[in-house]
């Protein structure tokens, strides 16, 4: 008896000698196909399942053993089987064990996932197929832009093509009153005629008449068939129509008639000839252009017209704009300058009292002054200047 429990000692210490220890006095384990699952799982749950597996290994061992009591050396391999073999095996199985049901919960969670990606694929060649069956079966509701942006009418041509008549101007007829014969806008005969001024169109000239109202527009480097019906609110295929265009390449210098468009009123009025209103009540003293100084008798240049009436009568503004400026000046005594659209200013001077502030926006035939002496003048008059960009320009050339 004595020298079994020797023997159990010494075996105990053989193998605890033998046994490498990690750290805080962790045994690690080198079994074969159980150390990384053994090491990855938690250390109690592992601890209890060796307890559990060493009690059902002595139960089945007590049964298919002999009744008989161990010798020494079958006590000693069965408590190595307990404690060591039995335990490592089970622990490896139950690594295992969670191993496969751990990547089965992924697989059952991902399998459906990719698999409903998968079916909602399309092939190129199904996609293709698909858009060029659209193309022939749906019905397009107006017109469809392509890339560079010419459109195609759904049902044909929008507009028919432009029809033009000649029209010759008799003795007694203006440009008004021919438009108004042909039921054409102003703007319509003067576009389409390139009139630069109504007033210098002679009895006997040729005019061309649209058979509908429009602009003829001159295609500028940059422009595109888009742009231009994007800039007057219209359709590229209206365009194309009008004008028999096979595709949506223009170039530069071309001319296109925009059916329904109008001019800038500043432009039509400056071909008019009402660009400008007369600024004030009065007979003309004074032109523009080279004349003897009133007072020296030397010959200067004088930039604008002189208008003479009594002192106090009534300055109106020329032309919309805006009061830029409200002063006092030596020789042109008080006045004031409007700055308009087109890069043109007017200048009035000499004025007995300004009604105007500086700052403020006018309109055409307001009321901005009082016709004066002051300054270097020989009697009340008012001194009216055009300048354009800066340049003093002839303002009856402006005038009504």
């Amino acid at each position: 008896m004595m020298t079994n429990v020797l023997h159990q000692k010494i075996s105990r210490k053989r193998i605890a000698a033998v046994r490498p220890r990690g750290g805080a006095g962790r045994a690690v384990s080198y079994k074969p196909g159980a150390a990384g699952i053994h090491q990855s799982c938690p250390r109690h749950f592992l601890r209890k399942l060796g307890r559990i597996a060493g009690s059902v290994f002595s139960r089945v061992s007590a049964v298919f053993t002999l009744k008989t009591a161990p010798g020494p050396r079958e006590e000693t391999g069965r408590r190595t089987a307990e404690k060591k073999i039995f335990p490592g095996i089970l622990k490896g199985i139950a690594g295992g064990v969670l191993a496969v049901l751990f990547f089965a919960f992924i697989a059952i969670g991902l399998i459906p996932h990719v698999r409903q990606q998968s079916l909602s694929l399309s092939l190129p060649e199904e996609t293709l197929q698909a858009s060029v069956l659209n193309a022939f079966l749906e019905d397009s509701p107006g017109d469809t832009p392509s890339e560079d942006g010419f459109q195609t009418p759904a049902g044909g041509k929008e507009f028919s093509a432009l029809s033009v008549q000649n029209r010759r101007i008799e003795s007694g007829e203006t440009i008004s009153s021919i438009a108004g014969k042909a039921g054409l806008s102003l703007d319509t005969l003067i576009s389409f005629n390139h009139i630069q001024d109504v007033r210098k169109v002679p009895v006997g000239a040729q005019l061309k008449l649209p058979d509908r109202n429009g602009i003829l527009y001159t295609v500028k480097r940059g422009d595109s068939l888009f742009s231009i019906a994007k800039a007057y609110s219209i359709t590229t295929g209206a365009i194309a129509d009008v004008n028999n265009l096979e595709s949506s390449t223009i170039h530069a210098g071309q001319e296109l008639f925009i059916p329904g468009a109008r001019m800038h009123q500043f432009d039509l009025k400056k071909i008019l000839g009402e660009l400008f209103i007369r600024p004030t009540a009065g007979r003309l003293t004074s032109s523009f252009g080279m004349r003897p100084d009133p007072f020296t008798g030397v010959r200067r240049f004088h930039n604008g017209i002189d208008l003479a009436a009594p002192e106090g009568t009534s300055i109106f503004a020329a032309m919309a704009g805006k009061v830029v400026k409200v002063g006092v000046h030596a020789a042109y005594g008080r006045y004031i300058i409007v700055s308009h659209a087109g890069g043109y200013q007017s200048w009035y001077a000499h004025l007995r009292k300004p009604l105007v502030e500086q700052g403020r926006s006018v309109s055409q035939g307001q009321l901005i002054g009082e016709m004066g002496n002051t300054g270097y003048s020989t009697g009340p008059h008012l001194h009216f200047s055009i300048f354009k960009d800066g340049k003093a320009v002839d303002p009856i050339k402006f005038l009504q």
